[in-house]
């Protein structure tokens, strides 16, 4: 199965997964709630091909974008308008929470 997002907490535990077909905004607020933090807590990243990044940023959340060495993102190789934090590989996260 594919799935649209995961969500883990700081010590690496899957805490959810959520099917394709969820929604973006449902998944912000699930994520929250599935780890009892507020969405100001969160560490939202993403692809950028859905306007799920800033759409992360807005719910108060700390948005990311991760950018592959490709330079495409997503299926069609869109990626949303974003000035906020940018990383190249998920081996960047540590980083991100120091």
């Amino acid at each position: 199965m594919k799935y649209r997002a995961v969500i883990f907490d700081l010590s690496g535990t899957l805490v959810d997964k959520f099917p394709v077909d969820e929604s973006i905004d449902v998944l912000r607020e699930m994520a929250a709630e599935r780890l009892s933090v507020e969405p100001e807590e969160c560490l939202y990243i993403g692809d950028g091909d859905s306007g799920e990044i800033n759409g992360a940023a807005e719910a108060d959340m700390r948005a990311v974008l991760i950018r592959v060495t490709d330079g495409k993102n997503g299926a069609d190789g869109r990626v949303e308008e974003w000035t906020g934090p940018t990383i190249s590989s998920l081996t960047d996260v540590m980083k991100l929470l120091k």
